[in-house]
């Protein structure tokens, strides 16, 4: 059903079919490019930094979804992990679907030993599954929000909105630092 293929440029095209996100706190996820160009440039500023691997999560034959690491570092057994589902396709567990075969790539086959990421903390939906394959909280770190304007709920949210700082037109929230170790994930697994 779900299944990981290396992404492609071609991927990209489809990715606008995902349907848009209507809660505010989650637009800065919905794609809007408008031409080739904008999807070749997006592919290749995902793709092309170094360290980086992304795979195309595929439903049958259809992309609904993208995950992969911003930064490997196989020489340290670690990498950190980014994902996006189409708005179509979240609370379905075909994210979840997609990070098992992924987890299981990761530190089965290739043998890393950890994989953070970062999640916003009001990103409750992630967060939940995270925890779920063993990710534990470690910390915090600063992330650029996409959007130009924080959304209402966000500026509402008194804690949220007192550590968020803007420069320029770029607002940066707190997110929550998560780490998922090779053995926790593999005890859940019941490997």
């Amino acid at each position: 059903m779900i299944h990981l293929e290396p992404m492609k440029v071609e991927d990209v095209h489809d990715f606008l079919s995902w349907g848009s996100f209507q809660e505010e706190i989650f637009q800065d996820y919905n794609f809007d490019l408008r031409s080739p160009r904008e999807e070749r440039d997006w592919f290749l500023w995902k793709t092309g930094q170094f360290l980086a691997s992304y795979q195309t999560v595929f439903l049958n034959e259809k992309p609904i979804g993208y995950l992969g690491f911003k930064h490997r570092f196989s020489l340290l057994g670690m990498g950190v992990l980014g994902i996006c589902l189409g708005a179509r396709y979240v609370d379905q567990g075909y994210g979840q679907e997609a990070l098992k075969t992924f987890f299981d790539q990761a530190f089965i086959q290739d043998g890393l030993r950890v994989i953070y990421l970062l999640v916003a903390p009001y990103n409750s939906r992630a967060i939940h599954v995270y925890k779920k394959f063993g990710f534990q909280e470690v910390g915090s770190k600063y992330f650029a929000y996409g959007g130009k304007d924080l959304p209402k709920v966000l500026e509402e949210d008194r804690d949220l909105f007192g550590q968020a700082y803007r420069v320029f037109d770029q607002w940066y929230l707190p997110g929550i630092k998560m780490k998922l170790k090779k053995k926790w994930y593999l005890e859940r697994r019941g490997v």
